[in-house]
């Protein structure tokens, strides 16, 4: 069987999404794989191994080709959604998949029905789902979110999607639709090496009598990194000097001249250290075994969070908010604090709250669970089932 591995984007956890099916890949010496990905592969690729197989090729595609212009309207997505299914359609045809894996699924919806031939069947990941959605949207919104999971459910296209950590809200799709199309599936989570890393708090100058709070990634409004400075600059003058805030990771251009306006009047206020760099796993792994707790206070809480991983396997709880998915796995698995809203009164409790040890540290359950063996797993059991 032929077998695409078919995706718009490619950094990220999709990067890694597509380097744990080509693992898979190489071990199923049945089928036939094509990873069909953005040239941007081709820069991103050498943070992983690929290692060769004859049973494994690549075919990249401009994804600029791929991109509207057109403003973020709903005629907008419909538009890209039809180029999206046109896309895979040539995809498709030229290697006479039967198969299709995605980690963008849902944009292959509405149109992908009515343009992929009928021997070929979809399978993949779906992100978000509207099940988390608050009253921030609109209703055509949401009626035309609803109207994506009645396509997957009844279309005979699609063999099933899977939803990342979430057995509960997989059910409840699946009764609501009256499907058996939903799955849950692990967020696989890649525990990192402990070698290669350094002393933090040493190449940075940051005493370790400090409560050191690490906000990873990339620096974006929906991941409240202004909030954080916002509860910085609340700061008492006695907590001040008992805190460390590192930020590490790129500052996304949207708040790059209010972010940088804060971190200067931050700096002023207690030990702040910006590492406004892509961060190696050598530099996440020193940062967890310094920190005392990972911020991750998200506003988009429907989808899960690699940080928990991490804060898992390195014992270190996390704050955030008891809302969403994110809320739930952290509940779930005891992974930390969870506040109720992100503002500055909170964010400070739970400062206090790290700084006191009233907490319990967390299990290793979560990332033992989340493992890249049980997502390898559960996607070939579907991929045996062949087109049937």
């Amino acid at each position: 069987m032929n077998i695409l591995f078919f995706n718009l984007t490619i950094g990220g956890h999709h990067l890694e999404y597509a380097h744990h099916i080509y693992e898979m890949g190489r071990q199923d010496r049945l089928n036939n794989y094509v990873f069909v990905l953005p040239k941007e592969f081709e820069r991103l690729k050498n943070r992983w191994e690929w290692r060769k197989t004859d049973n494994i090729q690549f075919d990249l595609f401009d994804d600029n080709k791929n991109k509207s212009t057109r403003p973020p309207s709903i005629r907008a997505l419909l538009y890209e959604s039809w180029q999206v299914a046109k896309l895979l359609r040539f995809y498709v045809k030229k290697y006479h998949a039967e198969l299709v894996f995605s980690n963008t699924l849902i944009s292959t919806v509405p149109f992908a029905p009515f343009l992929i031939p009928r021997y070929c069947r979809l399978m993949g990941v779906i992100y978000r789902i509207y099940l988390y959605d608050g009253d921030d949207r609109t209703m055509l919104s949401m009626c035309l979110d609803k109207m994506k999971f009645l396509f997957i459910s009844k279309c005979n296209l699609y063999k099933c999607a899977f939803i990342l950590n979430d057995e509960d809200s997989a059910n409840k799709l699946n009764r609501i639709w009256h499907s058996s199309k939903f799955r849950a599936l692990p967020d696989p989570f890649v525990p990192i090496l402990k070698i290669g890393q350094y002393d933090f708090r040493e190449k940075y100058h940051i005493e370790k009598e400090k409560v050191l709070f690490a906000h990873f990634g990339a620096m974006t409004d929906t991941k409240s990194t202004l909030e954080i400075l916002s509860s910085i600059l609340a700061l008492s003058r006695e907590e001040a000097a008992r805190y460390c805030f590192v930020f590490a990771g790129v500052v996304r251009e949207e708040i790059k001249p209010q972010f940088y306006d804060m971190m200067s009047k931050a700096k002023k206020v207690t030990n702040v250290v910006l590492v406004d760099m892509y961060c190696s796993y050598e530099d996440f792994a020193s940062l967890c075994i310094a920190c005392d707790a990972i911020l991750t206070p998200y506003k988009r809480t429907s989808q899960s969070s690699g940080l928990i991983g991490y804060a898992s396997q390195f014992h270190k709880p996390v704050i955030a908010v008891n809302s969403g998915l994110l809320g739930k796995l952290v509940k779930k698995y005891k992974l930390g604090i969870l506040i109720e809203e992100v503002n500055d009164e909170n964010l400070k409790m739970a400062y206090r709250k790290v700084e006191s040890g009233q907490i319990l540290l967390p299990s290793s359950a979560y990332c033992e669970y989340n493992c890249v063996e049980e997502f390898q797993h559960i996607v070939y059991s579907y991929i045996r089932k062949g087109n049937e």
